[in-house]
């Protein structure tokens, strides 16, 4: 397990000056890296083996209210278990006022054929397996609404542009999840806290490429299918849950 500690920045902040909670994620993200980084597997030693890391789901709660600027964040993160081409990790998120816990499931990809391979490259560097941080919870398992559940409907053209690009050369998995925020209407947003996300990735997604965010949405959760408009492949599905402020 390692931990890290964060600084909120003003560049991170929503219009009610709080952390916007895509952010944390990036914290995770950051943590991981840096504990990867330890056996030698981060994403930089990857690139240079024509290799790199892929994100295949996530499921993140949060409680509490988001900090505001200059507090800190501290993270903590650990590998849970692998199997097969899947590496799953967990972590924690605290702050004086919010706390989050998570799942996530990742694979490392061949940047020629962009398939998986299998995770023996970690050979016999030690990697610390820890418990749960949610018990019981599968990353990429969930369920879209009730069909007898009351909604409405929203359509949102997403246009990533190359500078929400990564290291893999396609576009970051932050901004899928920012994309779905934007899907559904500001004034619904703006007196709601996100309480967690489920999300699924099915497919990279490269800058120009508009995606289409089709939206179903209820008093307390959201659910998104990101469609490239191209082809009408369907490359991420995810769930929003929200609750008053």
């Amino acid at each position: 397990m390692s931990a890290h500690s964060f600084p909120v920045r003003l560049s991170e902040l929503d219009s009610n000056g709080r952390l916007q909670p895509y952010h944390v994620i990036s914290y995770f993200q950051d943590a991981a890296s840096i504990d990867l980084q330890k056996l030698q597997m981060s994403g930089f030693e990857l690139a240079k083996k024509d290799l790199g890391w892929v994100i295949n789901a996530m499921t993140v709660v949060f409680e509490g209210e988001m900090p505001e600027w200059n507090e800190q964040v501290s993270v903590s993160t650990w590998a849970l278990n692998r199997t097969g081409v899947r590496l799953f990790r967990d972590f924690t998120a605290e702050s004086k006022t919010m706390s989050a816990k998570g799942t996530s499931s990742w694979v490392i990809i061949d940047e020629k054929s962009r398939r998986p391979v299998g995770l023996d490259l970690f050979g016999d560097r030690e990697l610390i397996l820890c418990e749960p941080a949610l018990p019981g919870v599968k990353p990429g398992h969930f369920s879209p609404l009730s069909p007898e559940t009351e909604f409405e409907t929203f359509s949102y053209t997403w246009n990533p542009r190359t500078s929400e690009q990564d290291l893999n050369a396609h576009i970051n998995n932050i901004n899928y999840l920012i994309a779905c925020f934007e899907s559904i209407p500001q004034e619904f947003r703006a007196n709601k806290n996100l309480a967690r996300v489920d999300i699924f990735f099915k497919a990279e997604i490269y800058a120009k490429q508009p995606i289409e965010i089709k939206t179903e949405l209820t008093e307390t959760e959201a659910f998104h299918r990101l469609v490239r408009t191209s082809d009408q492949t369907e490359v991420c599905v995810a769930k929003t849950q929200w609750r008053n402020r």
